[in-house]
This record gives structure tokens, C-alpha cells and sequence, in this order.
């Protein structure tokens, strides 16, 4: 884990590893002129890193995202490593209470869930679960439930199991802890501000697959849910990190993905620590 101070706050970058998928999945394949130089492996796929966040109290101790989890039905290979990690720093599955969800797609929700003796099961067994109403309603959708792997294994049994708690709009899940929408990529996604004193940390989720992504608001996926969305998100979350000078967490950059954005002509960029 890389860990660092927001105010009084405890937190800690954890890696769940990298995840494996063609650049398509990220970036327009019609603006490819336009992609930031991507390493590729043999068969053309990129590592994207997966990096949830770990924000300790005296109150509780709180995930943001879980990674892509080890259950084997993935749409796409990579990751598995995060309980490795907390373990390796101390953490129990148990000492968590808190898990947030920037949105419910499979690499940030992967981790939500475990098999325990043939039964899918929550991970963090004290844990509330919180998640973004709108990503609920639209993914839980019975005729995208029944496509969806991750529906079935990392949503619905933390409904059935009673440890679901769904967010609407620009919400405060703890005195510390955030959520503020940024629709797009998904219909819920929102980003997790932490804040203490006069510090602030936000984790991005998947505001950004890639850097370039703020310096080109408008270089948006081609399966994004709300893509006409995404490029005022990204300004507004840019506009509220620069305001508050905060560090942010980017998902899938390189580890540990910490960084500050900056204005320059105009464009806002993502400038990584150290």
C-alpha cells in the first residue's frame, strides 16, 4: 500500500494489479489519431492499473472501490490482489466497515463479492455497502441483470444479504466521506471526496481512464451510457480539485495513480506526484 495524510485521516492507495483489455475498450477506436502513446503486449492489450483507496479513522475504516476481484466469471483478466494487500498491511476483511462504490461496473465492483463454501457472499462481512442509486437501477435492470456477470455475482447478493445502502445525487456517507456525481460513463458515476481539516483527497474512479482524458474532456468511450455528459463531469470535478487543491486518486493510472491537476491554457492536466 502507498499511504498518505488527508488532515487526520489514515489512507492508503491499495492495488488490486492491472487489468488486461484492448485500448478499444478505453479510447474511441475512431479518434485513434487523437490516443496518448499506450504500451501493448503481444496481443495488443494494455495493463490498466486498478488503485481503490483505504481511509482509516478513529471511527472506521473505509474502502473506495474494490477492484476486479478473484471471482472467475471476468470479463476481463487481471487484478484479484487487493485482499493480499490489505492483508499484507494488517487489514482484515472484518476491520473494514465501510465500502463505497464510485460505480458498479466489474473493476471497481469485482471485489465486492467472494465464493465461501459454493455461496457468493460479501467480502467485508461488517461492511455497508454504499453505491449510486442510479448505477443500481440501470444495471440491476432485469433484461441487463440476466447479460451482466457482475450484476449477478457483486450486486445483487449484497441486496440479498442486506448490507446495500443506495445513494442518490451529491451525497455525504460519513462527516470525512463524499460522494459527488459525475454521470457519463455511467448513469451514477460519482467521485469520492475525503476530506479533513483543510485537506482533501479524491478518488476519481472512472472520471478519467486516462490522463489525456482531461487535457481532452471530450475523448470519451464509445460505450459510455451518458457520453454528451462526461466532458462537463470531468470539467466540474477538474474545477472542484483545483479549487481545493486536492490530491487525487486516479484509478487507472500507474501505481499509485496519486496526483494534482493543474490548469495550463485552458486545459486542465494531470500531473502525478514525485
Amino acid at each position: 500500500m502507498y499511504p498518505f495524510r488527508v488532515g487526520e485521516l489514515d489512507c492508503a492507495v491499495v492495488n488490486d494489479g492491472d487489468l488486461l483489455l484492448p485500448p478499444e475498450i478505453i479510447l474511441p477506436p475512431s479518434r485513434r489519431d487523437e490516443w496518448p502513446p499506450l504500451e501493448l503486449d503481444v496481443r495488443g492489450f494494455c495493463a490498466l492499473p486498478m488503485n481503490c483507496l483505504l481511509v482509516r479513522s478513529r471511527e472506521s475504516t473505509a474502502l473506495i472501490d474494490t477492484g476486479n476481484g478473484t471471482l472467475p466469471n471476468k470479463r476481463w483478466e487481471g487484478g484479484g490482489n487487493l485482499l493480499h494487500e490489505l492483508l499484507a498491511a494488517g487489514v482484515q476483511p472484518s476491520d473494514v466497515d465501510l465500502v463505497v462504490l464510485t460505480h458498479t461496473h466489474a473493476d471497481h465492483a469485482g471485489g465486492a463479492t467472494v465464493l465461501r463454501d459454493g455461496r457468493l457472499v460479501p467480502t467485508f462481512p461488517r461492511a455497508r455497502y454504499v453505491v449510486p442509486k442510479a448505477d443500481w437501477d440501470f444495471y440491476t435492470a432485469p433484461d441487463r441483470a440476466a447479460q451482466l456477470s457482475f450484476v449477478r455475482e457483486n450486486l445483487l447478493p449484497l441486496a440479498e444479504f442486506k448490507v446495500l445502502d443506495l445513494v442518490e445525487g451529491d451525497s455525504s456517507v460519513t462527516p470525512q466521506i463524499s460522494m459527488v456525481q459525475a454521470p457519463g460513463h455511467t448513469p451514477g458515476l460519482s467521485v469520492v471526496v475525503v476530506s479533513s481539516g483543510n485537506q482533501t483527497a479524491i478518488h476519481l474512479g472512472d472520471l478519467v481512464h486516462h490522463r489525456a482524458q482531461f487535457e481532452k474532456p471530450d475523448l470519451v468511450r464509445d460505450d459510455d451510457v451518458l457520453p454528451d455528459l462526461a466532458p462537463r463531469s470531468r470539467e466540474r470535478i477538474g474545477q472542484l480539485a483545483l479549487e481545493r487543491d486536492a490530491l487525487v486518486v486516479a484509478m487507472h493510472e500507474a501505481y499509485p495513480g496519486l496526483g494534482r491537476l493543474a490548469r495550463d491554457n485552458g486545459r486542465i492536466l494531470f500531473r502525478p506526484l514525485g
